[in-house]
């Protein structure tokens, strides 16, 4: 009779009779559920009122029936998952990329982000999640973060920088913006960039960005303004020169102050050993302060060495006493002034086609000639 029951076959059955005629769905190598187990849990048999005979609605409605736990409340939500698209991103049946993505992880997101898939070919660096994967550091759906981070940024880049996060917990000396405001994109970019490191900037003007101002600390000792210091000098370090502060500075943190990379004496004598000056060996040839007589420095009264006869002793002038770290108005940016406790020497130096001359606090004028010594006299008390 026409008005009789009508009975289904079993869901496996079901899904027989389906592919009977629909047999391209069981192509992929990722099968959606519903495809394995029963077409009606999405496809009304016989017909619908919305296309492709689904049933509950369209777009999302079907899919969120299932995927309940996509559906709660994100403050941030993908634009597609948030108009319901989800065929934007995943195919309804089968996939030869997991999740039923419609391209690789690594091309399905730059299908609809061109640009980025553009400039990255140009760049330098490419991060690693940006090339495999954009799933490792973003929720494709949505989440609670800025940009649908899967977690705060910290927390985010920390999981795979552990080298970083063991750093900001053990080092002495710690830079704030890492350590502290654990803000990793004040440097970094998190995609690509034209500069080692993903940095935003070459590490001198990056740094300069901030560095441009004093900035006090609980010690008293403030945080200089490099920036000035570096516009009002005539002469430059070399790393200053090249751009760049990596050379001297670990940008994250460091044991030793002023997060430099190797240890440097923090005062004006120290006794001489070559580990104290790793620092400044790392680019500068140490013979220059191990013989007491040398033609390889330019700092020398004929052949005697004063870069040795300063350093070299058991209360040895450090670096720090007659060079400027970042810059200075004098050759081998030279001091203007030499800062011993709370009182500042001027160095009064001057140079010359074979030598110079200078005058501290430390001693009368002395001049040194390369070519033809000079005998310095030094003046007594009253003279």
């Amino acid at each position: 009779s026409v008005g009789g029951k009508h009975v289904f076959p079993e869901p496996d059955k079901t899904n027989k009779s389906c592919l009977e005629c629909h047999d391209p769905v069981k192509l992929g190598k990722v099968e959606h559920k519903p495809v394995r187990e029963n077409c009606l849990e999405c496809h009304a048999v016989h017909g619908e009122n919305n296309r492709f005979f689904l049933i509950g609605g369209e777009g999302s409605a079907v899919c969120l029936k299932c995927h309940k736990d996509l559906a709660k409340d994100m403050e941030y939500q993908h634009g597609p998952f948030q108009q319901g698209l989800c065929l934007a991103c995943h195919e309804p049946h089968e996939s030869d990329y997991p999740h039923l993505l419609t391209e690789p992880p690594d091309k399905s997101c730059i299908t609809c982000h061109e640009d980025m898939g553009e400039d990255s070919q140009k760049a330098l660096v490419i991060h690693k999640p940006f090339a495999d994967n954009c799933g490792d550091c973003h929720s494709a759906h949505g989440s609670g973060f800025r940009y649908f981070l899967c977690a705060s940024e910290d927390a985010l880049c920390l999981k795979c920088h552990e080298k970083e996060m063991q750093a900001r917990e053990k080092f002495k000396y710690r830079h704030e913006s890492f350590a502290e405001k654990q803000e990793c994109s004040i440097c970094h970019v998190s995609h690509y960039s034209s500069v080692e490191k993903l940095l935003k900037r070459e590490s001198g003007p990056l740094c300069l960005g901030c560095h441009n101002r004093t900035y006090e600390r609980p010690s008293g000792r403030p945080v200089v303004n490099v920036q000035t210091e570096i516009d009002s000098a005539t002469y430059r370090h070399g790393p200053i020169r090249d751009n760049t502060c990596t050379p001297c500075h670990d940008a994250h943190g460091s044991d030793n102050i002023g997060m430099l990379n190797r240890y440097f004496p923090p005062r004006f004598y120290a006794p001489f050993s070559e580990s104290n000056y790793e620092l400044c060996f790392y680019c500068h040839d140490r013979e220059i302060v191990l013989k007491p007589e040398s033609q390889d420095t330019s700092f020398r009264n004929g052949l005697r060495n004063l870069h040795y006869l300063h350093v070299n002793q058991e209360k040895g002038r450090t670096c720090r006493a007659c060079h400027a770290e970042h810059a200075s108005n004098n050759p081998v940016h030279i001091r203007d002034s030499v800062p011993y406790g709370k009182w500042t020497m001027e160095i009064q130096f001057e140079q010359t086609d074979t030598g110079g001359a200078c005058a501290t606090g430390c001693h009368a004028r002395y001049g040194y000639d390369r070519r033809n010594p000079i005998t310095n006299v030094a003046l007594t008390s009253g003279q």
